[in-house]
């Protein structure tokens, strides 16, 4: 058998990295949302359990549990995105998504690491109450503090809190930019408009499978981002010494988790929608040809996408709600 030639490299036109608006459209409406509407002066008068440095450890235990596995979700996913730019698409594509890709998370970081002081209101361990979360984590120490642990000021839970999750925020930006971008890469194998069905069919299967494939990287990621958001909401809660604020304060870590797990949905859709209407139509202006429109191999391509992928793709796009609305259980999991 004669060897294949290889594959050419694909480009990317420029108007297709134009839906990267759609996302930073829905995280500005999201966390404006919160900044007018919620409440970052949000005071909570509670008694804290003083000397209980078990307590405290076996939360924050978990909450590095929950960061170590995130980070590990969002280097993943951000090395499937780059190799698949780097090994399939052309030196000048990469060039045009990287410069997309940059600009988006430029634009994210506004929300969560270089915004002004007048937007610090988008802190989410200040709508928990930030004076509340400083009590209680400011009697908390880390490793930063050996040798001598009495007379230490620096290295305490609270920064170490403030510390994971900026760098969580970084790192989320570029991991959930490189997922997002990767969803519209699947439109660089759709063929040129004119091409030969045969052509045009094989450019419809791979462009969907590379629709889902990063459509589960995104339901990955951001599920493992609820679960980190959770576990570290919830990290001072088993040091409120009332019960009752504890349980309200637990409600609440519930609601805003949910919050956000719905603002992660709605950016894997905001994406995901534009990217499979271009598939759609090309499909349907395919079916609507001439001459071998009968064909098995056609049909297929323009077939309905059965119940079993729909199934899939719709938990993919809502695993972040669900991990936000079953969250509640790390509570079970720190004692509460």
């Amino acid at each position: 058998m004669p060897n294949e030639l290889p594959r050419a490299k694909l480009d990317l036109d420029a108007w297709a990295l134009a839906i990267l608006v759609f996302p930073l459209l829905v995280l500005t409406a999201s966390e404006l949302l919160l900044g007018v509407w919620g409440d970052s002066g949000l005071t909570v008068g509670a008694e804290v359990l003083l000397g209980a440095p078990l307590v405290e450890l076996a939360s924050r235990y978990l909450v590095l549990a929950a960061f170590f596995f995130f980070i590990t979700v969002c280097v993943a996913v951000t090395a499937i995105f780059a190799v698949d730019l780097w090994a399939r698409f052309t030196r000048w594509a990469q060039i045009k998504t990287i410069i997309a890709l940059l600009a988006v998370i430029a634009a994210t970081l506004v929300f969560s690491v270089v915004e002004p002081e007048s937007m610090k209101s988008f802190e989410s361990y200040q709508l928990l109450g930030e004076d509340l979360v400083r009590q209680v984590l400011a009697a908390a120490k880390t490793g930063a503090c050996l040798p001598d642990r009495q007379s230490c000021e620096a290295g305490t839970g609270f920064e170490a809190l403030v510390t994971l999750v900026d760098l969580s925020n970084y790192i989320i930006s570029l991991a959930a930019a490189s997922v997002l971008t990767g969803m519209i890469l699947a439109i660089g194998d759709l063929p040129e408009r004119g091409a030969d069905t045969a052509s045009t069919i094989r450019g419809l299967s791979a462009s969907r499978r590379v629709a889902q494939r990063y459509l589960y990287c995104a339901g990955v990621l951001l599920t493992a981002g609820m679960i980190w958001v959770q576990a570290w909401m919830q990290w001072p809660a088993q040091l409120i010494a009332d019960t009752v604020v504890q349980d309200q304060f637990n409600a609440m870590v519930s609601s805003l988790s949910l919050f956000r797990g719905t603002t992660y949905s709605a950016l894997i859709l905001s994406v995901y929608l534009p990217v499979l209407l271009c598939l759609t139509l090309r499909t349907e202006a395919l079916g609507k040809g001439d001459g071998d429109a009968e064909d098995d191999s056609i049909m297929a391509a323009v077939a309905v996408t059965n119940y079993t992928e729909a199934l899939k793709s719709f938990v993919a796009i809502v695993s972040p709600i669900l991990a936000s609305a079953v969250g509640s259980r790390w509570t079970v999991f720190f004692g509460g």
